[in-house]
């Protein structure tokens, strides 16, 4: 049997791949950011209920829908990138011949990761700044700012690695001469 190279970027056979452990932590990532889906329509719909029917209301609630939507958007960022899942303009690269992709490829992570680089690294500043001033949202609850903080870093961190695999993946093909047809069913690196 053939080997493959799995989307994850470990190599196994087609019967079999193994995720890696950046797969794992991605996956578990969306598992989290899809827990944060289901609470927060939990949190609308008895909000909701509570102003209507005006027997109860959820202190915060506003606070807390935005904090579980940063959680919710944040954290699938990586396993979108290992999935090519993104927006791309192809009007161009459809046209063109596997080695020129490989070279786009390589272009698009390097500038992927120069780009999110910073954005992670200030992300971190925001949640190491909020955890020591001790801040948090006025309120019923006074709810402290890091936890949306840490979940917007992790989201980042997460999609840095992400493209810092990506970009030695394809360098290294690049390298290797390995010029073959860039598909999800090769893996893409």
């Amino acid at each position: 049997m053939d080997p493959v190279i799995d989307n994850a970027g470990g190599t196994g056979s087609a019967e079999m791949l193994p995720p890696s452990l950046l797969a794992r932590i991605e996956n578990a990532a969306v598992t989290f950011s899809a827990a944060a889906v289901l609470l927060l329509c939990v949190l609308v719909t008895l909000a909701v209920i509570g102003r209507i029917s005006l027997w109860f209301k959820i202190p915060d609630h506003i606070i807390f829908s935005g904090e579980l939507m940063v959680t919710l958007v944040a954290l699938p960022w990586a396993l979108v990138a290992r999935q090519h899942g993104h927006v791309a303009v192809e009007v161009f690269t459809k046209r063109a011949g596997p080695p020129f992709r490989l070279v786009l490829a390589v272009l698009a992570a390097a500038v992927g990761v120069a780009m999110i680089l910073p954005l992670g690294f200030a992300a971190y500043e925001s949640f190491v700044r909020v955890v020591e001033k001790g801040s948090y949202f006025d309120g019923d609850l006074f709810w402290p700012e890091w936890p949306g903080r840490l979940m917007f870093a992790i989201g980042f961190a997460l999609l840095a690695v992400r493209l810092l695999v990506s970009l030695v993946r394809a360098v290294r093909r690049l390298l290797q001469g390995n010029l073959s047809e860039i598909t999800p069913e090769s893996g893409y690196f």
